[in-house]
């Protein structure tokens, strides 16, 4: 995974010629010709994602033999997120064109839009499949994904109002709401250990995280775009779709490593949930502070 640093940053793939111009709303990338650098980084980053003390699903068994990027094993658990982060930041940095994402509320909107779909994803992984209801509870995969239905109505039924919220409160004022409901059913939820019941345990922060996701997916996307340019539309979109897909790998990555600091499984998922709502939380006060800057601004525009 150092190399793949180490090849990025040395930029030795930058030859070629340009695809893009300003004037097409993206900044200009250079074609890679002659030394593959950009091929070879996705490679070595999922080398080193194989590394088994950088993600930990289960219960960890000694591998054989180091596999690349874990040689001596010194592979940090928090390698892999930390990767995922650098390789986002600098493709955003070539592609985006400059200030793009320097405007607080296209911040936000984009970050609430990148936790939602990363707190939704998460849940659904570490609750379903196999990882704890059929691991520690021994539920049927039937069953699992029954648990799962005040989920998803929960989801749907606050998307039909959000909304509404939105037209009548305003985008930022519903997504710092949906922040702070997704933090407090993420906390709900780190209080998981091996007896905890559905129906007292999980059921709730279940139900409230869906919640808070559906207002911050409709108040995110409102401040995501506001303020765009007419030829920058199609890229804001994009931004919008891309960390979208972006927030449950990154989520999943980095909330996976902070459970591998923990030796009993279920303990690592508790404390997995825990960072998740403060993360959210940290994200409601920044909400609730651009939103208070922005009031103070429409009533003193001196």
């Amino acid at each position: 995974m150092a190399s793949a640093l180490q090849l990025l940053l040395s930029g030795r793939g930058d030859r070629g010629g340009t695809h893009l111009k300003p004037e097409d709303g993206l900044r200009p990338y250079r074609r890679i010709e002659g030394f593959p650098a950009w091929e070879k980084v996705p490679e070595m980053v999922v080398e080193g994602a194989a590394c088994p003390c950088s993600v930990r699903l289960s219960a960890p068994s000694p591998p054989a033999r180091s596999p690349p990027g874990c040689r001596g094993g010194g592979c940090s658990p928090f390698a892999v997120p930390v990767i995922v982060a650098i390789l986002a930041l600098t493709v955003a940095r070539r592609l985006l064109p400059s200030g793009f994402l320097r405007r607080p509320s296209r911040a936000l909107g984009l970050t609430g839009i990148l936790l939602a779909s990363a707190g939704t994803g998460v849940v659904t992984f570490l609750l379903s499949l196999y990882l704890y209801l059929q691991q520690q509870h021994h539920w049927t995969p039937l069953a699992t994904a029954g648990a799962f239905i005040p989920f998803a109505v929960v989801l749907i039924a606050t998307s039909r109002v959000a909304g509404v919220l939105v037209g009548r409160f305003g985008a930022a004022p519903v997504t710092t709401a949906g922040l702070l409901t997704g933090a407090a059913g993420l906390a709900l939820l780190a209080g998981i250990d091996p007896g905890t019941t559905f129906a007292l345990g999980l059921l709730p922060g279940l139900v409230l995280l869906p919640a808070g996701a559906s207002l911050i997916f409709s108040g995110a996307a409102v401040l995501s775009a506001a303020d765009v340019p007419a030829h920058q539309t199609g890229l804001a979109g994009g931004t919008m779709n891309t960390a979208m897909e972006l927030g449950p790998t990154v989520g999943l990555a980095a909330l996976m490593s902070v459970a591998a600091t923990q030796t009993d499984t279920v303990t690592g998922y508790a404390w997995a949930f825990s960072t998740a709502a403060a993360v959210y939380l940290a994200a409601a006060l920044a909400a609730l502070a651009l939103n208070r800057r922005t009031t103070t601004a429409r009533r003193d525009p001196s």
